[in-house]
Order: structure tokens, then C-alpha cells, then sequence
């Protein structure tokens, strides 16, 4: 809770007989940075100093605090898809907006000393991110790392699709070489080559897979609805002319058609025969859809203005 106290976790608070906090950092960090969206679009200043002090700043002040002395990363908390605890690129990422959005609202309710609070502590993660993180010799990020004694003992070189979140949360801009090396290893390894297609989450995903895939090397594991998107919104923001999006076309057109006749969005697709596997509806592919219309079709005006 944003107050410190426990909130309801199915993650253990105790394991291999070790106490440890029980979280996914994320979901603190991106109410804030949806928090500080909002505000920057509609500028709802009473909102905000009503929110300030029982959300805003006690979110802050966690994220600011929960970060490695020396190493200057997010200390451990549980990945996005709620299966491995460590020090995740995605959490650190999700992190580091969470802090820059509570930086700027901190400074829209005078808070001055909150913000630089936030703003350094934001810093640091983003330079430990680009330090640890980040593999030279893959050229591109890292899933996690294993921190013990306050060092880094190990490192997950795993291609998971939530390295999107690299751009998406600002620590680089899209264009950036170890974003397009990170993406492109993600298509490259991700994508579903069969009949249906789509992007998995990550190497090796086995949640909800059917049996007989596994044996198939081009099955990295069942294809995502979300995992999918983040590829077209990446696409999306690199996108310069009508060309360039095409393929961001054919990919919402992919989604479009995994929904049954009432327009549901399930969470995952067989790949064999694109029947939808798990949750249906998924909040999550429907909201990720969304945003992936509006911003693809703020690009598409942009480049048709341009071309007239």
C-alpha cells in the first residue's frame, strides 16, 4: 500500500526460508506515471494537491528508498508476468518513470525538496540501468540480474518482450541503437513462426502452452496480445512515412481479428489454430489496443499533413 504496509500478494513473503517483501515495483510505480500523464494533458492542479500527499509522495518517497546504495538499482521485486523475482529491466525502467512523474508533481504542488528527491534518485537508476542492465556483448539489455551481498552475480540474457518498456517508460529514446537492437531481437526471436503468428512473451514461455509445440523450435511459446502491440507502438513512434506503416497496419489488423464476434480480447492465442487460451476478456489487450489506435492514428495524420 502506499502508506508501507502489506497490501494482498500471492507472492510469498517467505521463500527458501528467507524474508522477503512480497511485490511487483511496477505497480507502484505506474499509477504515478499515469498519474503524472493525466496531469499533463488536462493540468487538473486541485487533483493533484488532492492526491499529493496520500498517494503521490508516499509512492515517492518507496521508490526513492527501495534502490541499492552502491549499485543505485531498484532492489528486487517480482517481474510483470508475476513468475520470477529479481532485478528486472522492465521494473527499473517502470520504476524510473514512476520517480520522473513523481518529480513533476511534486514541483506542480511546490513540494521543491520532493522533487529533487525524486529526480536524483531517478538519475541514478537510469545510469545503474545503462551500467548493469545492459549487455555489450549481446547489444542489447538484460532481462535481470540476481543481486546478492550488493553485488550483481548473475545475469538473465533472456529475450522477453517487456524490454519494450525501455522506450515506452523514456529511459531511451526509440531510436536509440541498443532500443532497435533490443526490439529487433525481440521480433527476431519472439515472433510465432506459423499459421497464426503474434509475439510470445519470452524464450521458453511454457504458461498456458499446448503439448505439441513444444516441439517446434519455432514456437518460443504462445503468442500475446500486449506483447504483440508493444512491437506496433514501437513501430509506430519510429514511423516517418506511409510505408513505414504498413506493417503497424497488418499487426492491429492481427489483433483485430483474435476477437470473437463481441469484439473480446483474450489474454493469449493457441498457436496452431488461434483459438484464445486463458483470461477472456483481458483488460490489458483492450487497453493496449486502444492506445496503440490512437497513437498510431496521431502518426498516420502527422504523416498525411506533412505529405499534403
Amino acid at each position: 500500500n502506499p502508506d508501507g504496509t502489506l497490501g494482498s500478494s500471492w507472492h510469498p513473503k517467505i521463500k527458501n526460508g528467507e524474508i522477503q517483501l512480497p511485490i511487483q515495483e511496477d505497480e507502484t510505480a505506474l499509477p504515478i506515471h499515469a498519474f503524472y500523464d493525466f496531469y499533463q494533458k488536462f493540468k487538473a492542479l486541485e487533483f493533484v494537491y488532492d492526491l499529493y500527499t496520500p498517494l503521490v509522495k508516499k509512492a515517492g518517497d518507496f521508490m526513492a528508498s527501495y534502490i541499492y546504495e552502491d549499485l543505485n538499482l531498484p532492489m528486487p521485486s517480482y517481474d510483470p508476468w508475476e513468475e520470477q523475482r529479481g532485478v528486472f529491466t522492465y521494473t527499473a525502467a517502470c520504476t524510473y518513470a514512476g520517480l520522473i512523474g513523481a518529480a513533476s508533481l511534486a514541483e506542480a504542488t511546490a513540494s521543491y525538496g520532493d522533487a529533487e528527491k525524486y529526480t536524483l534518485a531517478a538519475e541514478r537508476i537510469k545510469a545503474a540501468m545503462l551500467e548493469h542492465l545492459y549487455s555489450k556483448e549481446h547489444g542489447r539489455f538484460f532481462k535481470k540480474v540476481i543481486v546478492k551481498d550488493g553485488y550483481v552475480v548473475e545475469k538473465d540474457a533472456t529475450i522477453d518482450a517487456s524490454l519494450s518498456y525501455i522506450w515506452r517508460m523514456g529511459v531511451l529514446p526509440a531510436d536509440d541503437e541498443r532500443v532497435v537492437n533490443t526490439m529487433k531481437a525481440i521480433k527476431e526471436n519472439l515472433w510465432v513462426d506459423g499459421p497464426i503468428g503474434g509475439l510470445a512473451r519470452y524464450t521458453g514461455d511454457y504458461y498456458q502452452r499446448e503439448f505439441r509445440s513444444e516441439d517446434h523450435p519455432n514456437i518460443p511459446g504462445n503468442p500475446w496480445i500486449i506483447t504483440t502491440l508493444w512491437y506496433a507502438q514501437w513501430l509506430t513512434e519510429l514511423a516517418e512515412n506511409e510505408d513505414d506503416l504498413k506493417e503497424i497496419d497488418q499487426l492491429l489488423h492481427w489483433v483485430a481479428d483474435r476477437a470473437n464476434h463481441s469484439g473480446i480480447l483474450p489474454e493469449q492465442i493457441d498457436p496452431f489454430d488461434g483459438k484464445p487460451l486463458s483470461v477472456a476478456p483481458l483488460t490489458w489487450s483492450h487497453a493496449e489496443y486502444v492506445l496503440t489506435m490512437l497513437s498510431y492514428n496521431e502518426k498516420r495524420q502527422k504523416i498525411l499533413k506533412r505529405k499534403k
